[in-house]
């Protein structure tokens, strides 16, 4: 079916419109506005697909984000949406009475806790502490550091030593990752079978 003069014309000056503005500062700033007079546009605009820097006064940082995230998606600093998570996390340990030990870099990403009922210390993402497990790990079935099974401290140590991971492990000794994880977690005690192959390998990869 072929298109009649007036949809081939409206259709140039779509293509032509999209051409013209597609570098454009100006009509960058234009779909940037949303954003206020907060944000100032440090970087040339080049497209959707690249990366645009600008200045959030507000919380004087730099925000990098794909040009794309603000045309379409209308993103706002991502500074600030940390922010919101970390008075999140920061009420949430007052009220719980936990201390926090490790900076905050995001909901997912691992901080260093220790609840001051048990002074136990220990890793994990705000996230899970706040709705998933809030217990200690330690004292919800994992025995303090002090009492820690030696040969599987010996045991981790090797392994990091050569850069493996849990998952390398089970593999390579036909054992579940959740076997590794409970072993080195505490949570189970080595078996006489298991010491045992556990320094078979240990002793042939020194």
């Amino acid at each position: 079916m072929e298109l009649g003069k007036r949809e081939i014309h409206d259709h140039e000056r779509f293509i032509n419109y999209g051409r013209e503005h597609r570098y454009s500062n100006d009509w960058f700033l234009r779909k940037a506005s949303y954003l206020g007079e907060d944000y100032e546009l440090l970087t040339d605009y080049k497209g959707c697909k690249y990366k645009v820097t600008f200045y959030h006064k507000k919380c004087g940082k730099l925000w990098t984000v794909r040009a794309g995230g603000v045309v379409l998606d209308h993103y706002h600093c991502v500074h600030c949406f940390r922010s919101r998570g970390e008075r999140r996390l920061i009420k949430f340990c007052k009220d719980n009475n936990i201390e926090i030990l490790s900076e905050y870099a995001g909901m997912k990403a691992k901080v260093k806790f220790k609840p001051k009922s048990c002074n136990h210390e220990f890793y994990r993402s705000p996230s899970d502490l706040i709705w998933g497990t809030k217990e200690c790990p330690y004292c919800n079935g994992l025995r303090p550091k002090e009492n820690f099974n030696s040969f599987i401290l010996e045991f981790i140590k090797w392994r990091k030593i050569h850069g493996w991971t849990q998952a390398d492990i089970a593999y390579q000794l036909k054992m579940s990752n959740h076997t590794i994880s409970d072993l080195e977690r505490g949570y189970k005690e080595p078996n006489k079978e298991q010491i045992s192959l556990f320094k078979y390998y240990m002793d042939f990869y020194k």
